[in-house]
């Protein structure tokens, strides 16, 4: 049995190389930008094999997530701004923003005694029509519930002006300030016992959000760098940097 001679076709082919480019899709632009691309390379080295790879800028995926959404008060490790009456401030926690949101409350409201709501309720007087049948000698009563059946006095609502409100307000700060305050600690607390400025719920909104404990510095300074209040000031986390032996145990 004859074997014929082995073919040096392996030797040739294995000093082929596969010329990889990666390309933007954006339609038709993109592949007359691969034909010539494809074109200029065949020139100067014919033997090598070119290949396109499309890259699509948006994908199925980037719509569409198999997890439920986290609430924003769940988030943790966020940036978020507080917004009063006439400043800015941009914080940042490593907890849940639910949390930080209610810690700066509670201090408000031990402070000044005062519970916000986000909510206000209107009261609206309604009249309700009474028609009481003679032929029955117990009719359904339509009308709301009176004095005379519950021995108990009306609530009384009485509209308070801002001017009223303040005072009332800053009369009471001054009363726990002489007894026994709590001492403020973050910059939203200091302003509030500083200035008086009263804050809600709505006023805190989250800009971003980082799970690394130095990034999150890092981005807290930028935002405060960027859009500097009278609140933040210059102040900015302090950033300290460890060498890669330090970082690792000195090895």
């Amino acid at each position: 049995m004859h074997t014929p001679p082995r073919s040096n076709k392996k030797n040739d082919a294995s000093t082929k190389e596969n010329i990889i480019f990666r390309i933007p899709y954006f339609g038709q632009c993109s592949q007359v930008y691969a034909k010539r691309i494809t074109a200029a390379v065949k020139k100067v080295y014919p033997q090598e094999d070119v290949r396109i790879i499309y890259d699509v800028t948006k994908k199925i995926g980037d719509g569409l997530s198999i997890k439920d959404r986290i609430p924003d008060g769940l988030k943790s490790g966020p940036v978020y701004e507080t917004t009063c009456p006439q400043e800015l401030l941009h914080s940042k926690t490593s907890r849940h923003f639910i949390t930080s949101v209610g810690d700066h409350m509670d201090y408000q409201e031990k402070i000044t005694g005062i519970q916000v709501k986000t909510k206000t309720n209107q009261f609206k007087s309604k009249t309700i029509s009474i028609q009481i049948q003679p032929t029955h000698r117990l009719s359904r009563r339509i009308g709301p519930v009176t004095r005379f059946q519950t021995n108990k006095l009306p609530p009384s609502i009485k509209k308070v002006q801002d001017e009223e409100f303040g005072g009332f307000l800053m009369e009471n700060m001054t009363k726990n300030q002489e007894t026994k305050s709590p001492v403020a600690t973050t910059a939203i607390a200091k302003h509030f016992q500083n200035r008086g400025h009263m804050i809600t719920r709505n006023d805190f909104r989250i800009l971003l959000s980082e799970q690394h404990k130095y990034h999150l510095l890092v981005k807290e300074s930028l935002l405060i760098r960027a859009n500097i209040s009278t609140l933040n000031g210059t102040d900015r986390s302090a950033l300290y940097m460890f060498s890669q032996m330090d970082w690792k145990g000195g090895f």
